[in-house]
């Protein structure tokens, strides 16, 4: 299912359907609030549709979290949570930032 979610927000942000990307990055980011990838999709929206100072702060936020999970938890780093990990590859390759 993340998967499903990762690829269709790729493909909304691939065809510039920005709208699209926005509620369903909210809507996934309601559902899952720790969700790091609906929160980069998110920001990416936000950076195309003109809204950089949004954008710069919610890329601000994501970069906190990763940096806070690290500290908490340095084990994180090698085990990771596969899903996490396939999701965040996922991002990644899809939108290299």
């Amino acid at each position: 299912m993340i998967s499903t979610l990762v690829n269709l927000l790729g493909g909304f942000y691939e065809s510039n359907d920005f709208a699209k990307v926005e509620t369903i990055a909210h809507s996934i980011h309601k559902a899952v609030p720790e969700d790091q990838v609906s929160l980069k999709f998110l920001g990416l929206a936000y950076y195309r549709t003109g809204r950089i100072k949004d954008a710069i702060s919610l890329f601000d936020r994501v970069q906190g979290r990763q940096d806070a999970s690290v500290k908490t938890s340095p084990e994180r780093k090698e085990t990771g949570d596969s899903a996490v990990l396939a999701v965040s590859q996922e991002a990644t390759r899809r939108v290299p930032y």
